[in-house]
């Protein structure tokens, strides 16, 4: 059913709310791992969907420390805390986090 929703231009947006909302909700490594297998691979994240993601990299433990188990493509092999902030970095939406992601990149930098 999930390929099917991929597949389908006019369902995107549905899925990548659907996929930041699992992202916020995720209550375990694991399923952090498989929304990300998913969600990493989308391009047109709008402003809400980049707000929530930011929120899900800042509040949800489940997020902020796993390791990205796999390298990714334009995303280098990294924990989620620095990957998923790249991510939204190369979002159509990202402007409405920029000052965000420019807190949370100083809190990496001062460990």
């Amino acid at each position: 059913m999930l390929n099917v929703v991929v597949g389908r231009q006019e369902l995107q947006e549905h899925l990548a709310t659907s996929l930041v909302m699992a992202m916020q909700q995720s209550r375990n490594f694991q399923t952090t791992d498989r929304v990300w297998a998913r969600l990493r691979n989308l391009r047109n994240l709008n402003e809400t969907q980049c707000e929530l993601l930011m929120s899900a990299v800042e509040d949800n433990p489940q997020v902020a420390h796993p390791s990205a188990p796999w390298p990714a493509s334009a995303l280098d092999h990294d924990v989620y805390a620095v990957v998923i902030p790249r991510f939204i970095e190369q979002q159509p939406g990202a402007s409405a986090v920029r000052e965000r992601l420019g807190v949370w990149s100083a809190k990496l930098e001062q460990g």
